[in-house]
């Protein structure tokens, strides 16, 4: 048998509908961005079934096989579970808590928690009527304050966020109008200080953006919230040389396609290397996560034009011919 390797790089995998349903239960398969379909590419499982006027759902990560998500809605349509009730909670592959807030006919009310894997809180705000009020704020893991959003007390959601790097610096500031929508020039600032960009927001509709060279001087190049990262070599090349197929799968005819994600770092490293995706198993798994570990540096991606860690997916598929 001749062994071919096919790579599909991917930011967002293409999903065709997979969909098992009864009157009363439902399940599904998700891919990475949270819509239906096919097995061998979802990242998870979904199951929900009637319980009273409500779909109770819970979502399993597929590498894991433990809970993602639990929660109930009001509605089902066109594949989608909408409208909210009560307390959703969100969990880490390791089984705690990621975060848990309750939901009053789809918008958040009251408080809302997140934590780390460690189950350390790192995000805490108030919300009513699905808009922030009171006060807003989230740490970093090592306990530094990131980001502070104070909002007045009547729900309007008119308030200012800033947000900070780990050694205390302001990374941004900016207004927020009626229902918390940016409603104002927003500034982000390099980590030496200066910046970055100035951004003109209406309705959370940025209308114009601006850019900074590190130095203070105005970019000459056109602006963009968000650029991608970028391999600064042939992926192909790469995987031909060095991507094996698992004597393993090949005994036993084990095919598939394994979503590899990553962080791009500020510097172009990658790090939190591993498989969102379906266990394909006869060690494709470990592979395709191998040869991503050893991959050059990319370059990288940008926020607000400033070098961010950026997460990235990808997929590789094994077939036999």
């Amino acid at each position: 048998m001749k062994r071919i390797l096919f790579l599909l790089i991917c930011l967002s995998p293409v999903c065709t509908i997979h969909a098992q349903e009864t009157k009363d239960t439902i399940e599904h398969y998700l891919g990475f961005t949270g819509r239906v379909c096919e097995p061998q590419y979802a990242r998870y499982y979904e199951l929900a079934y009637r319980d009273g006027n409500f779909w109770k759902v819970k979502r399993f990560y597929l590498t894991t096989q433990t809970k993602a998500m639990e929660g109930y809605y009001e509605k089902y349509e066109n594949d989608t579970f909408s409208v909210e009730q009560g307390m959703f909670l969100n969990y880490h592959r390791n089984g705690k808590v990621m975060q848990k807030v309750r939901y009053n006919n789809g918008l958040k009310e009251g408080v809302l928690k997140g934590y780390d894997s460690t189950g350390k809180l790192i995000d805490s705000g108030f919300y009513k009527k699905g808009v922030p009020y009171k006060i807003h704020y989230k740490w970093s893991d090592a306990g530094a304050v990131v980001f502070k959003g104070v909002y007045d007390t009547t729900g309007t959601g008119i308030g200012e966020e800033h947000e900070y790097y780990e050694d205390g610096s302001l990374s941004s500031y900016g207004k927020t109008g009626p229902n918390g929508l940016k409603d104002s020039i927003w500034t982000y600032y390099y980590i030496n200080g200066r910046i970055s960009s100035k951004e003109t927001y209406v309705k959370d509709s940025m209308i114009t953006m601006v850019c900074y060279n590190p130095d203070g001087t105005v970019s000459s190049k056109d602006c963009e919230i968000m650029i991608m990262p970028e391999p600064t070599f042939d992926i192909a090349k790469h995987l031909l040389e060095n991507l094996h197929y698992p004597d393993d799968a090949k005994n036993n005819y084990i095919e598939g396609s394994i979503t590899v994600q990553f962080v791009v770092t500020k510097s172009g490293e990658l790090k939190d290397i591993k498989s969102i995706g379906k266990y394909v198993g006869g060690g494709c798994d470990e592979e395709a996560i191998r040869v991503v570990k050893i991959m050059p540096k990319w370059k990288p991606g940008k926020l607000h034009n400033r070098p961010m860690d950026i997460y990235y997916a990808q997929r590789i598929s094994f077939r036999l011919e």
